[in-house]
Order: C-alpha cells, then sequence, then structure tokens
C-alpha cells in the first residue's frame, strides 16, 4: 500500500470544520461505508482520500505519520486533538 502525504491545507480543514457534541468534535465531512468521515482531495490530476482522524492527526502532531489513527472515544467521525491516539498497529490485532 502506497501512502500519500496529507497536504497541509488538507490537515486545517479535516481539524477545523467541525461542531461540538459531548465531549468529541464531530468532522462536518460525510461518513463512508464504515461510519468513519471521510476528506479528499485532488492533486496532480489525482484524486486522494483519507478519514479526517487522520488528517487532523497530521495537523495537530506534524511529525512522522502513524501508520493507523484512532479515536479513544471510539466516534469514527472524531477529529478532537485529545482523542485521536496514533498507532503502528490496529487494536484489533492481537499482541505477541
Amino acid at each position: 500500500m502506497q501512502t500519500v502525504a496529507i497536504p497541509d491545507r488538507v490537515a486545517y480543514r479535516a481539524a477545523t470544520r467541525f461542531r461540538i457534541i459531548g465531549e468529541c468534535h464531530i468532522s462536518d465531512y460525510r461518513p463512508g461505508s464504515r461510519g468513519v468521515s471521510q476528506i479528499g482531495w485532488a492533486e496532480d490530476g489525482v484524486q486522494h482520500t483519507t478519514s479526517t482522524a487522520r488528517a487532523a492527526y497530521r495537523y495537530f502532531h506534524r511529525g512522522k505519520m502513524p501508520r493507523y489513527v484512532e479515536q479513544h472515544c471510539h466516534n469514527g467521525m472524531c477529529v478532537r486533538n485529545e482523542h485521536l491516539i496514533g498507532k503502528d498497529k490496529p487494536a484489533w490485532l492481537p499482541t505477541t
């Protein structure tokens, strides 16, 4: 799987377009088929998409991107910095 760098403008949009519901910052972008909000952009004539949580993590943390970004609130549309957790492997993968 090839990863594409998330542009600053996309990361900014993902991190700042939300509404507050309870303790979560719920993305204004629509959820995909799995209930996770998605954001897209075009670059060099190619369409790209990623989760808003991943793009928001990129905006807040600016460093090396982890392989996975999860929300500790378990809301697939939440982009609140305090709820985003970067991981090298998904939570469902057993630890050995």
